[in-house]
């Protein structure tokens, strides 16, 4: 967990922290809440930052409401994405 002042710094810490297995981080998940869309222009705002140091990036928009049996992931992979698409696969079976 980090303290910080403001969202942008956050960020900045984040982007900073040395991964687990001790290789190099390379992709950062946002979380908004769809009924609070303002926390969204936050990470829009800073998307910046990650694109200077080329990490991979993910939004993802969570809802309070459950979903009953039927709990669905829907992944859109492009011809740009071949060599990520491992990855997004892998991503969605984790979520």
């Amino acid at each position: 967990m980090l303290v910080s002042p403001s969202y942008t710094s956050t960020i900045v810490q984040a982007i900073q922290l040395s991964a687990i297995s001790g290789t190099d981080n390379n992709l950062l998940l946002f979380e908004y809440s769809k009924y609070k869309p303002a926390y969204l222009e936050n990470t829009i705002n800073n998307l910046g930052l990650v694109r200077l140091v080329d990490f991979d990036i993910v939004i993802l928009g969570s809802a309070e409401r459950g979903h009953g049996f039927i709990k669905e992931i829907h992944i859109w992979i492009s011809s740009s994405d071949y060599e990520n698409a491992n990855l997004l696969i892998l991503l969605g079976y984790i979520l």
